[in-house]
This record gives C-alpha cells, structure tokens and sequence, in this order.
C-alpha cells in the first residue's frame, strides 16, 4: 500500500503537486502559485485514508450500530476532500478520527505511551487502518474497547463513528445545514482593551485551520 510516512506528509505532497503541474505545463513559478499551495484546502491523506476506513465500516453492516450511521457513511462518499470551514464532512471525518484514536487509547497505555502517540495521532491511525484493510492485527488487544470483546478490530469503525455521529447531534443539533468543521476547529483571539464594548467583534479575530494535518 501506498502510504504518506514513506513518502511526504500530506501538505508537502499537495504543495509538490501544484508545482510539478506548473512546470510540466511550462509555466514560470510565480507568487500565484505561493499563494494557491497557501490557500489549498485538500487533504491528500484524508484522500488515501478515508476509502480504507469506509471500506472496513462496510464490513460491519451486521451490526446494528452500522444501520445507524449508513446515512453518514453515504455522505462520506461523496466528499471531496476539500476542508472547508463550513464543510460538515470535514467535521464528521476529522471528529471521526479523533474518536477512534481516543477509544484506542484510553485505557490501554500509560501515560507516557498516550503523550507520545497524541504528537502523531493521525499517523498511528494510518498504520491500524492499513492493517486492518490488509486483514492484519484483527485481534489487537486496543480495540477491546467496546463490551463485546469477541468482536473483531474492525466493529471498532462502526462503534466510534455512531459516537462521532451521537456527539455531532449533542453537541450541534440534527439540522445538518448546522454542522460545520470550524465549529469544533476555530480559535478567538480576543483583544482585552475592547472586551464588554459594542465594537468588540471588530478587533477579535477568529481563525480555523483549514486541513486537519
């Protein structure tokens, strides 16, 4: 399987292809082509990663868990990749993986183990996933998560996802139109000279990251 930790990460691979298309089209590179890689909202590792996470989610459709979230699992289907703030399949996709990676974690190592597995989730969710899709590591002890300890690796999939989807509808409501990546993934940053006045929201500012890598 292709992966990004033998290659690049996700970033540099997008910014290596905005150029590689401008030289092989003959052009100059210039600041536009700065300013696209800058402005670029594609996650190449949501890309690679994402088919391999639905394709293992469809394994579970005999559970019942898998017929509440079949809607979501369709959604994501049809996304593009593309991280918007406004995007909800970017909320569902990130939220998802940050499910499945403190599921994994949290009571199977110590604190030490977690800290340095949470600088690189993304990329520890990379290799699992890969196993998982290659029919490895089905049995791996941090997937006993769930009360059912007979279930294989992959029901992991189903289990955090219905919880990624009952958090969103806590958290947001059911009205899809609401849900939003930069919801769960913005920052203020506020100015306490004009904190309590009427022109406040003129001097804070509120920033999102657009890629989740």
């Amino acid at each position: 399987m292709r992966t990004y930790r033998k290659l690049f990460e996700s970033r540099t691979i997008r910014a290596h292809e905005i150029l590689t298309k401008a030289i092989t089209s003959n052009e100059l590179i210039s600041i536009d082509h700065i300013k696209e890689m800058q402005s670029d909202v594609y996650d190449k590792q949501a890309e690679y990663i994402l088919p391999l996470m639905l394709q293992l989610i469809k394994k579970c459709e005999k559970y019942i868990e898998y017929k509440e979230i079949e809607h979501v699992v369709s959604m994501l289907e049809d996304w593009d990749f593309k991280v918007f703030g406004n995007d909800k399949l970017a909320l569902i996709y990130n939220m998802w993986l940050n499910t499945l990676f403190d599921e994994l974690l949290q009571n199977h190592l110590t604190d030490d183990e977690r800290l340095f597995l949470k600088s690189l989730p993304n990329k520890f969710l990379e290799v699992m996933i890969e196993k998982w899709a290659e029919g490895k590591e089905l049995n791996y002890i941090l997937c006993k998560v769930y009360e059912d300890k007979e279930k294989p690796c992959i029901y992991i999939m189903a289990y955090t996802l219905l919880k990624t989807y009952k958090q969103i509808v806590t958290s947001i409501g059911k009205n899809k139109k609401n849900w939003r990546w930069d919801y769960i993934n913005s920052q203020e940053y506020y100015n306490p000279v004009f904190e309590g006045k009427l022109v406040k929201y003129l001097f804070h500012l509120k920033t999102y990251t657009g890629v989740s890598i």
